[in-house]
């Protein structure tokens, strides 16, 4: 049991904070792929590394999330590029400690969420699962190429109009406007 497991290894206390969430992102998906940004530079505590197979990781990071905010803690919490709903790493400024699935560089603990599922229905749903986490790259190495075409769109466009931009005027009209909005702000005093 996932949550059985979380009090355990973290055995959290109540604290008393204004239990504030701050929503950051840690990590994106574009033409280039999946990126994340890397943590070797950050001073943590703590590192710890949750690691998994089809979606455990994020079930039991979600339990470890909700865990936390039932105790009072502020939080950051780093969503998923695929889906804002997905929290791929927590912050806790408590006990200065980062907590992620997808973290490019060090940690110093592993939590492996695959200890935590019921061996005998992996085995009993393989066939199926294996066929989900194949559609899932599938549809992650289409959505790239699609990033990829929209890249080449957007360049090919810019490459239409930038020659006829006339960036002579466009930086006199920006001056105007600041010169105006100066001026506004200046006769309201």
């Amino acid at each position: 049991n996932a949550s059985n497991e979380i009090d355990k290894l973290f055995k959290l206390a109540n604290i008393n904070q204004s239990r504030s969430i701050t929503k950051k992102i840690l990590s994106s998906f574009s033409k280039h792929g999946y990126k994340t940004l890397n943590l070797d530079n950050m001073l943590f505590s703590e590192y710890i590394y949750i690691a998994g197979i089809f979606g455990s990781e994020y079930a039991f990071i979600n339990i470890l999330k909700n865990k936390l905010l039932e105790k009072n803690y502020d939080l950051f919490i780093f969503t998923s590029p695929y889906s804002d709903d997905l929290t791929e790493a927590i912050y806790i400024p408590y006990t200065n400690t980062f907590i992620g699935i997808n973290t490019d560089g060090k940690t110093e603990k592993k939590i492996d969420t695959v200890q935590l599922l019921n061996k005998n229905e992996l085995d009993r749903n393989s066939e199926m699962l294996s066929d989900f986490d194949k559609r899932y790259s599938e549809l992650l190495l289409y959505s790239k190429k699609e990033f990829q075409n929209a890249s080449d769109y957007h360049f090919a466009l810019e490459a239409i109009y930038t020659p006829a931009m006339n960036f002579e005027i466009l930086n006199e009209t920006t001056e105007k406007l600041i010169d105006d909005i100066l001026y506004i702000i200046e006769s309201s005093k």
